[in-house]
């Protein structure tokens, strides 16, 4: 049986891996995302495609990327749960690294046995590194996709 918890790590853990169609299965329908304290875009509505179109624009243009969750505080109810947890997201390029720290706020539905997301909300704290790394990554994830 899945936990809120582990659908979250699995979410993470796909997208670490670059397996878009594994990222895609783990939200709902459509899915009110807001990463607007880390890249200023306001907060919308996606699909699943639309969510690991935007993640595969960047992500793989790092050699290796590593997201670590923690400290999860769950409220669930019947068919649904809303999570808060901490996340550090480690990006490297050759021998460079970004870090990324902040926290989620994230809900999820209940379908059949899994948990989806159906909202995620980043909320940035800290980040350290080479603040280029991401428009390096961006470039190289371009040229990766043609």
């Amino acid at each position: 049986m899945d936990t809120v918890s582990s659908a979250i790590a699995r979410l993470f853990r796909a997208a670490d891996q670059r397996n878009w169609k594994r990222v895609e299965s783990y939200f709902d329908d459509t899915v009110l995302v807001d990463f607007s304290s880390a890249k200023r875009k306001a907060r919308a509505w996606q699909t699943p495609q639309e969510i690991s179109h935007s993640w595969a624009g960047i992500l793989p243009g790092f050699d290796k990327t590593h997201h670590q969750l923690f400290d999860f505080e769950i409220n669930e109810s019947i068919g649904s749960a809303t999570v808060h947890y901490g996340a550090r997201a480690e990006h490297f390029i050759d021998e460079e690294v970004w870090v990324v720290e902040g926290t989620y706020d994230a809900t999820l539905l209940k379908k059949g046995r899994d948990w989806v997301i159906s909202e995620l909300k980043f909320i940035s704290k800290n980040c350290w590194g080479n603040a280029e790394l991401p428009k390096i990554a961006m470039e190289r994830a371009r040229h990766y996709s043609t």
